[in-house]
């Protein structure tokens, strides 16, 4: 904590805060230039999409594909919470910005995961990568599947995720996010997100080689 303190306070950024449009005062609205392919995994909370993302780009890496992966969840902590439109708006420059980095050093494919919650929150970022050639895919899974997974992430030895909710979630709270999962699942299948793919009973390796095949990136 005192480490954190001292370099909070020789960047002289703090106390920053945000307007409602999600920018600093006084920050520049720069234009950046956008290209390349694109492909957008989305679907409910613990659906896989972060571990579909990462094999995917993975898979670019070792084809020898100049290609960046970005988790959307890792350009979004912003404390209080954004409104809605101001946190899509929010994320959707910070991806264009970290794109545009990517590109400079040679990227022409860009592999993302993101919690896509609702219709407007995939349009945003699909708005902020204009000029991109972009395909989103869904990620799907049954009510079991779900559960299965999200008891997998408090498994002792389980993956620990930024920005994972059930870390030292009590049995209450488990429940309820369960059930606030699978009511987020429910909702994604009432809107059109490019292709579906099916995660239940697939392995791995099934999973992401059908969201390449979808993405015209198999070789």
């Amino acid at each position: 904590a005192q480490v954190a303190a001292e370099v909070r306070d020789a960047s002289g950024l703090w106390p920053l805060h945000l307007t409602g449009t999600g920018q600093a005062p006084g920050q520049r609205n720069q234009e950046v230039t956008a290209s390349g392919d694109v492909l957008l995994l989305c679907g409910p909370t613990a659906v896989g999409k972060s571990t579909v993302g990462f094999h995917t780009a993975n898979y670019l890496w070792q084809s020898e594909a100049k290609a960046g992966y970005i988790d959307l969840q890792e350009l979004q902590f912003v404390r209080p919470p954004l409104p809605t439109s101001a946190l899509n708006a929010y994320r959707a420059a910070n991806l264009r910005a970290a794109w545009a980095t990517f590109q400079q050093q040679g990227a022409q494919r860009l592999v993302v995961s993101g919690p896509f919650a609702r219709p407007e929150d995939l349009d945003a970022v699909q708005e902020g990568l204009s000029g991109c050639d972009v395909h989103a895919c869904r990620l799907e899974a049954t009510r079991e599947a779900l559960a299965g997974r999200m008891e997998e992430r408090l498994a002792p030895g389980g993956p620990h995720l930024a920005g994972n909710a059930l870390r030292g979630a009590t049995v209450a709270e488990r429940e309820r996010q369960l059930e606030a999962t699978l009511l987020e699942a429910q909702n994604c299948t009432r809107w059109s997100a490019g292709t579906t793919v099916d995660t239940t009973d697939q392995p791995l390796g099934e999973t992401f080689g059908a969201v390449l095949r979808a993405r015209g990136w198999l070789a």
